[in-house]
């Protein structure tokens, strides 16, 4: 993973990451939709138990109505009494005998067996309800007496019993299966969906804890270091001290050490340039002056108003930001020398009663790919001036040389005895003449002024 780059790590790990999510809220929403089925069929559950239950209400009021009913047919009873009870104890059957086959249709295997038990007395409770009329019908008012309190009430009585059992078996059904069922679907849910956020929360973690790691690798350190470094290094000097992991070599801040490294040197050699006495300057390779030392520009400070009188636009402060062609008084040859310049070129430019001396250099990188140009400036003005009032002297004085010469050649062979004597009155030059003449004399000399000889 470390071998893929800063932005594909990020995607790919907020990819993950949002799938994770995405299968984690589809999981959720899938869990939810189970629970609201669950609650569905659950409340749909506990509906059918009412509803059960209800009916099993209702059946038990009417197999008490039925009961009631059967009152109305005692034989001490009048016949038209008798008949009159006959339709509402038939109809209280009928009631009965419906909702026993509503509650069949939705019961339960432990309900059916206690419903089943009930419907199967409806049958003999009709035949004996039947005989009793029989035995009323035919005048036997003793026999039916005995029949109904003998054999048709106790049916009758046992008949509501089966259905009132059914009933409280459905209201222990209702009370106690419905909240334990809806208890563990609800638990088992809320279960699963604890572990899958807790899943998530792993997952989450192990991403952020991949992604810090790749990010790490791909910084070598704190970002924040490397934001207060970048700035230090715009800011031309990089302050903060900081150390790169052994063996790291590929981070960005290891780069960023190589990058200081190079830049302290740098800031090295242009501190030496600023107080170095050569006069300095670097251009770019569109020729925009990128640098001058401080040497440079004291040169043409001093020479500013001198310059001026042939490039009025001249100014020393703005030669930073300007172009090297400015200073010749044909930018276009100047320009096509720098831009054909192989190597080192020695120049001299005059311009505004001055004499520059200068050397172009260019400056290339390793794929020896052009650069820019570094120009080292002399003003020779004050050297020359010194050169030529030299040089004048020296020819004064072979002149007068020749001519003294000229002078001695022609006081030699003249015949006016002639000396000459320095200001201490040393005799420097004596011609021919002036020596003949003395040694002619010599001998009356020496009577007079004692000298150990005369000139020779």
């Amino acid at each position: 993973m470390s071998d893929i780059r800063l932005k594909q790590q990020l995607t790919l790990g907020i990819g993950l990451l949002m799938v994770a999510m995405a299968a984690a809220l589809y999981l959720a929403l899938a869990q939810l939709h189970r629970l609201q089925g669950a609650a569905d069929d659950l409340a749909g559950g506990q509906a059918a138990r009412i509803g059960q239950l209800a009916l099993a209400g209702q059946a038990q009021q009417a197999s008490q109505l039925l009961v009631r009913q059967l009152g109305g047919l005692l034989p001490e009873a009048a016949l038209a009494a008798q008949r009159a009870a006959q339709p509402p104890l038939d109809n209280a059957l009928d009631g009965v005998t419906g909702r026993l086959n509503s509650l069949s249709a939705h019961a339960s295997a432990d309900a059916k067996a206690r419903l089943d038990a009930a419907r199967n007395l409806d049958g003999p409770l009709r035949n004996q309800i039947a005989a009793y009329r029989q035995l009323l019908a035919g005048g036997k008012t003793e026999e039916a007496s005995g029949y109904l309190s003998t054999t048709l009430w106790p049916a009758a009585l046992k008949y509501q019993d089966a259905i009132a059992q059914y009933a409280r078996f459905e209201g222990e059904q209702a009370a106690n299966a419905a909240p334990e069922d809806g208890a563990v679907s609800a638990g088992m849910i809320s279960n699963e969906l604890i572990s899958m956020g807790a899943a998530l929360l792993l997952l989450a973690a192990a991403l952020a804890w991949l992604l810090r790691r790749a990010l790490d690798r791909q910084f070598g350190g704190d970002p924040q270091l490397l934001a207060a470094v970048l700035r230090e290094l715009a800011d031309g000097e990089v302050r903060t001290e900081f150390q790169v992991r052994l063996g790291d070599r590929s981070s960005l801040l290891a780069c960023l050490a190589e990058v200081v490294a190079h830049a302290r040197e740098n800031l090295r050699v242009r501190n030496a340039l600023d107080v170095c006495t050569t006069n300095v300057m670097i251009a770019d390779d569109s020729h925009q002056v990128v640098y001058a030392n401080r040497a440079v520009l004291d040169m043409f400070q001093q020479a500013e108003s001198d310059i001026r009188q042939e490039l009025p636009q001249f100014s020393a402060r703005a030669i930073l930001g300007s172009n090297i062609d400015d200073f010749h008084r044909n930018p276009s040859y100047q320009r096509g020398m720098l831009q054909q310049l192989g190597g080192t070129h020695r120049g001299t430019i005059r311009v505004g009663g001055r004499t520059f001396s200068l050397v172009l250099t260019p400056i290339r990188d390793g794929q020896n790919r052009k650069l820019g140009s570094v120009v080292e400036w002399l003003d020779t003005t004050r050297e020359l001036e010194l050169k030529a009032a030299e040089e004048a002297r020296l020819a004064a004085d072979r002149r007068a040389a020749a001519e003294n010469a000229r002078i001695r050649s022609a006081l030699d062979v003249c015949t006016t005895n002639v000396m000459i004597a320095d200001e201490d009155h040393c005799i420097i030059y004596t011609n021919q003449s002036v020596l003949k003449m003395f040694q002619q004399a010599e001998a009356d000399i020496r009577r007079d002024i004692p000298v150990s000889r005369l000139p020779a």
